[in-house]
């Protein structure tokens, strides 16, 4: 008969090691003087799905944000509480002291690979938006200077499509979405950055438009969204053959490009020493630059799709969103036209769109009210401690376990009263003149830390560009959706469900 004391040992020093880190965890907590941290009272206490329920709900009535501030004043402290995600203990917090430690003081104790990489394999596999450790630090090395090696070749290219944009618009004299029309800008940008074309011009190469290319993007952001839903269902649930497919034209296009640079890489053109010209110097294209790194195809598609994702689908949203808060307020559309004719025929430089103080603030105050990623998500690699969210007014410090999910509400942060004041929620771009307003960890339309977007200057001086070459041409941006308040749409990002329904009104530069 076999020898069954293993068994016993084993639960014995299970049992031994629980008690052990039991013991340990209650000195860290003593050593800082951890609180209890405010939780949600679940009916279902095993895996939360009640609060799934609630917010999924909300988010088909338009009512989210009330929803998750609604939870805050009533089971937090007013920025902090714990509830559960599918089972896994969730800390929501909107405290900028503990989103400082989460994203830069305590960096290397959270990361995005386990909550990101499963949703998004094998869409985007190992892209830099998708890993941490070595790998993320690598990618992050290798893309951050190219960003900045991009910007004037992308800003020349900026200049001719926002112009081909503003000369189809005013073709059509009467009502028109613009958010379409800046999905389209933005594929072409996109495009142009990482493959040197604009999509109109590749695509049909891979017998494809970009309407189908659109379309699929689409598909395949929704099949993330379904997968972010699912959560560990995720592992048991039906094959997604829709999005399977879409992932599949997506890759073939990039897969397409990528051997194209590498054929180009390996027989460069034989050409005479010259003085090349200024646009030969200000040639660019991101997957050019990734091959001389690499000849790792899926490591550069990953990369190339991890820059491609917020180019074609956050930077339409947020300008799109930046015409819908002006139409519904042409007296800040006034202001911004004044500001723009103030400085004549002076080219669109960085300089000069830097200087342009109250159009700055403008861009700012939209990004605070309709950001398109509204949340910061983060997993505790290790047990640690954050700063506060202990105790009735939430002043004491907290105690977090490994596996804990970190949820912040950056729609909650940026509307928080007891920073930007009683009017928090209004439009009012003059609220960044104020001498006071110095927002650190209060404000994170890019993100925060060493994960931030690597371009975000570039995309603010880009929103900067459309909106004055939109403030030159037209006198005015009238409003032509017949429901006032923004309607939220859920797909990766959030949109305007409703579009931007607008009439442009034509009017000199000069008038």
């Amino acid at each position: 008969m076999p020898t069954l004391w293993p068994i016993p040992t084993f639960g014995i020093l299970w049992i031994i090691w629980k008690v052990l880190l039991h013991r340990r965890d209650r000195r860290v907590i003593q050593q800082h003087q951890c609180a209890p941290i405010p939780s949600y009272p679940h009916k279902d206490p095993f895996l939360g799905y009640d609060l799934h329920r609630l917010l999924e709900k909300s988010k088909q009535t338009n009512s989210l944000l009330p929803t998750i501030e609604t939870l805050y004043r009533t089971y937090g402290n007013g920025r902090t509480f714990k509830a559960l995600t599918w089972g896994i203990p969730t800390l929501y917090t909107t405290d900028p002291k503990n989103i400082q430690a989460v994203l830069a003081t305590h960096f290397d104790r959270f990361g995005v690979e386990p909550i990101r990489k499963a949703f998004n394999d094998p869409w985007i596999g190992a892209g830099i938006v998708t890993s941490d450790g070595p790998l993320w630090k690598s990618s992050r090395a290798i893309l951050k200077p190219l960003f900045a090696k991009s910007q004037f070749a992308d800003f020349n290219k900026l200049e001719i499509h926002v112009s081909n944009l503003i000369c189809t618009l005013e073709v059509g004299r009467g009502m028109v979405d613009l958010q379409p029309h800046f999905s389209h800008l933005y594929v072409n940008l996109a495009m142009e950055f990482l493959f040197g074309l604009p999509a109109e011009e590749l695509l049909p190469q891979v017998q494809m438009t970009v309407d189908d290319f659109l379309n699929e993007m689409q598909v395949a952001l929704q099949g993330v969204q379904r997968r972010v839903a699912l959560g560990p269902m995720l592992k048991i649930a039906a094959k997604d053959r829709p999005w399977q497919r879409a992932c599949q034209k997506i890759h073939r296009v990039f897969d397409y490009c990528i051997d194209k640079a590498l054929i180009d890489n390996a027989n460069p053109p034989c050409v005479p020493d010259a003085i090349p010209s200024e646009a030969a110097q200000y040639s660019f294209s991101l997957v050019q630059e990734l091959v001389k790194e690499t000849h790792d195809r899926k490591y550069i598609r990953d990369q190339l799709l991890s820059v491609f994702l917020p180019i074609h689908n956050a930077s339409p949203i947020a300008i799109s969103d930046l015409f819908f808060q002006l139409a519904r307020h042409p007296e800040v559309w006034k202001g911004l036209r004044k500001e723009s004719l103030d400085i004549g025929n002076q080219p669109l430089t960085f300089e000069v769109l830097k200087s342009m103080k109250f159009l700055n603030c403008v861009i700012r105050e939209s990004l605070r009210l309709l950001a398109p990623l509204d949340r910061v998500l983060r997993l505790a690699l290790r047990d640690t401690v954050l700063p506060r969210g202990g105790g009735p007014t939430g002043e004491q410090a907290i105690y977090i376990e490994q596996g804990t999910l970190i949820d912040i509400r950056t729609n909650v942060l940026h509307r928080d009263t007891s920073f930007w004041g009683p009017d928090a929620a209004a439009f009012r771009p003059d609220r960044w003149l104020q001498s006071d307003l110095r927002p650190k960890w209060e404000f994170l339309p890019f993100g925060g830390g060493a994960r931030n977007c690597p371009a975000s200057n570039f995309v603010l001086t880009q929103y900067a560009f459309i909106i004055t070459k939109f403030v030159r041409r037209f006198a005015a941006v009238e409003n032509q959706d017949a429901t006032y308040e923004f309607v939220d749409e859920y797909n990766f990002s959030k949109r305007s469900r409703n579009g931007v329904k607008v009439r442009l009104v034509p009017g000199s530069q000069f008038d």
